[in-house]
């Protein structure tokens, strides 16, 4: 047994609900995560150019704080006193910062330095070898240095280098400022990355990426080189760089670098990827059980709404399966509902009212033919029984002739006899012609019944015929509801579009677009459903259309039914005819045939007078009676042919009454 219409909309719902939700989800997770990401993204970058930009902005600072020191008047002038007096000051102003401040000769001799405590050991050290010295007097420019070791304290540090120039652009020595690396790690730990990420700082010494801040204290403190990690490594090119990779600790992280304008260092931002992934996992659970309730509910509202629809169509199929059965009785299939179920269950009500007329109509025109054709039938019964008398006469006739021809002797007497004799046939051609008279009247009536007949199958066709118009009128209203379910959907498609749109441009408008995005959500939402529900009701609308169509291959197999009944009856109507006919031939055989008779009577006295003519009359007499015996034998055929034609229209009016009990009025 097929699957029910409920069955069928229950699953076709819950499938469509499952991949729209599906869809959906996916869709929405994947925008979800794709934003997240995207943000995470955007947020390392942003912190990571921001770290970079506080760097060259403090490194700026130094530089024009050394070209400040180098253009003052006491230090080209070489004012011993003037010139501890300002480098002192500027390292105890900012002892965090600053290492050391000191000033080298052209010859790269250190000649003053602060901190004030340590200059003794450090006057006359020579720094002319150290690539800060040497790239300063060269190039005449401001030198920021690779990582490297003091040679006061022992620790790694940054030299800002600045030339100093006498009026005619001499280089008479450097400004040195010694940059502590703890500086940059208080810088460094100021880039808060979400919950545990960090931020690094490596400069890039001769295809090395030597650690200058690090969240690992070790990697600053042993220069650790960090050039085969895969951000840096891919850095080291000059381009900044945003990517997934592992860190020197094997943790994947997710980070972004920067490069430092002023000077080769590479800043880095990074943040554990698991960590940066774990909203998303937060939000694609939230979502799975969002879209787990949005299924529930849907299949309890399907579930209420199929059974609606599916319990009035059974109503209307159990009918149908009746009519088709033969069960014509009146039985209300109307729910009073005005939507197109409604108006089937009218059609189908009217459908089986008209069909129930035709029927009763059809039962009493056989009725009427049956009776008829009884009538008839013993009508031809009586003309065959006096053409057997007339036949019988006839034979007397016959032999009443011979004798005369034999016995010449007893001409008088046998004349006498034959008068008598043709009295008494005269009288049964007379019954002979009322019968046939009466034979033909009840073949004229038999025939007009015959034609009431094929007119009424007629009648019958027609009603029939128009009942499967009903019927089909019903499957084009269906395409045309068809039609408008397509509008409407087409209509949910532009607004989920028009949503859309609104959602992108609301996204566009930032903060005060919010409220709109959500609204236009909710809005593309609905149009997402009415757009599945017009797909279900086109769905329902197919199904009503193959219910109907096989109602209209039934309605043909009863025209079809009607025509045959039509056809049987056309064949008695030509059978009466061809009666008729040989009835009209037999009344006109048997009026000549009494005219003949009635001839003879009227001679018998001249027989007598004229026995010498006895002969003559007798040869004539013998002839007549031949052809009376042709025409008798003729009449008598054509009354079994009338009786058997009344048999057959009998049997067909029997046939059609059997066809018409078949339905239940």
């Amino acid at each position: 047994m097929g699957r029910t219409v409920f069955a069928k909309l229950v699953t076709l719902i819950l499938v469509l609900t499952l991949a729209a939700t599906g869809i959906t989800g996916f869709v929405m997770l994947s925008g979800m995560e794709a934003s997240l990401i995207a943000g995470s993204n955007q947020e390392l970058q942003n912190q990571v150019n921001n770290f970079a930009e506080n760097i060259d902005a403090m490194l700026q600072e130094k530089i024009s704080l050394g070209q400040a020191i180098a253009s003052n008047a006491q230090v080209v002038a070489g004012d011993t006193a003037g010139i501890n007096a300002l480098i002192n000051s500027i390292q105890q102003s900012n002892s965090v910062l600053y290492e050391a401040v000191n000033i080298s000769d052209q010859d790269g001799r250190l000649t003053h330095f602060a901190p004030e405590a340590n200059a003794g050991k450090m006057i006359g050290v020579s720094v002319a070898e150290r690539p800060h010295f040497k790239g300063a007097k060269e190039t005449g420019k401001a030198i920021i240095s690779d990582v490297m070791i003091s040679k006061d304290t022992g620790k790694p540090i940054v030299i800002i280098a600045v030339p100093i120039k006498d009026n005619t652009g001499k280089f008479k020595g450097i400004v040195t400022q010694a940059i502590k690396l703890d500086a940059l790690e208080k810088m460094r730990s100021q880039v808060k990355a979400g919950e545990t990420g960090f931020a690094s700082v490596v400069t890039n010494a001769g295809g090395k990426a030597i650690t200058i801040a690090h969240q690992d204290k070790s990697f600053v403190t042993e220069q650790k080189d960090l050039s085969e990690v895969a951000i840096i490594k891919a850095t080291m090119s000059g381009q900044k760089q945003l990517m997934a990779f592992k860190s020197a600790a094997g943790i994947e992280m997710i980070g972004a670098t920067s490069i430092v304008p002023s000077s080769n260092w590479i800043t880095t931002v990074m943040v554990p990827e698991q960590e940066v992934y774990a909203d998303v996992h937060s939000n694609r659970i939230k979502m799975l059980g969002i879209i787990a309730v949005t299924i529930v509910i849907v299949v309890l509202l399907t579930r209420y709404f199929a059974n609606q629809i599916a319990g009035r169509l059974a109503r209307m199929v159990q009918r149908v399966a009746q009519v088709a059965d033969g069960d014509l009785r009146h039985q209300d299939v109307t729910d009073h509902s005005a939507d197109e179920i409604g108006q089937l269950g009218i059609a189908v009500q009217d459908m089986t009212g008209n069909l129930r007329e035709v029927m009763r109509q059809v039962n009493q025109a056989a009725e009427q033919v049956a009776s008829s054709s009884e009538q008839l039938t013993i009508s031809a019964e009586q003309s065959a029984q006096g053409a057997t008398q007339v036949a019988t006469s006839i034979f007397e006739v016959a032999s009443g002739t011979e004798k005369q021809t034999a016995a010449v002797d007893k001409t008088t007497t046998i004349v006498k006899r034959i008068s008598n004799e043709i009295e008494h046939t005269a009288a049964n051609v007379a019954i002979v012609e009322q019968t046939s008279g009466q034979a033909a009247d009840a073949a004229k009536a038999g025939g007009k019944a015959i034609e009431a007949a094929v007119s009424q199958m007629a009648n019958i066709e027609t009603k029939v015929v128009h009942s499967a118009g009903v019927v089909s009128k019903l499957g084009e209203r269906s395409k045309e509801i068809g039609q408008i379910v397509d509008t409407i959907s087409g209509i949910a498609g532009q607004t989920n579009l028009l949503a859309l749109n609104a959602a992108i441009e609301a996204a566009r408008a930032g903060e005060q677009g919010r409220g709109f995005a959500v609204v236009a959500e909710e809005v593309r939402k609905l149009a997402e459903q009415s757009q599945e529900a017009a797909k279900q009701i086109a769905q329902l609308i197919g199904e009503i259309q193959t219910d109907t169509d096989s109602a209209v291959f039934a309605m043909n197999e009863g025209t079809q039914e009607v025509k045959v009944g039509a056809a049987v009856v056309n064949t008695a109507g030509k059978s009466f005819t061809d009666i008729i006919s040989l009835v009209e031939e037999v009344s006109r055989q048997v009026s000549s045939m009494t005219t003949a008779i009635r001839g003879i009577a009227d001679s018998g006295a001249e027989i007598i007078s004229a026995v010498e003519d006895i002969n003559s009359i007798t040869k004539d007499t013998a002839g007549q009676t031949q052809t009376v015996s042709a025409v008798t034998e003729e009449q008598s055929a054509s009354m079994e042919e009338i009786a058997a034609s009344s048999e057959a229209l009998a049997t067909l009016a029997q046939d059609l009454q059997t066809v018409v009990q078949r339905f239940k009025i």
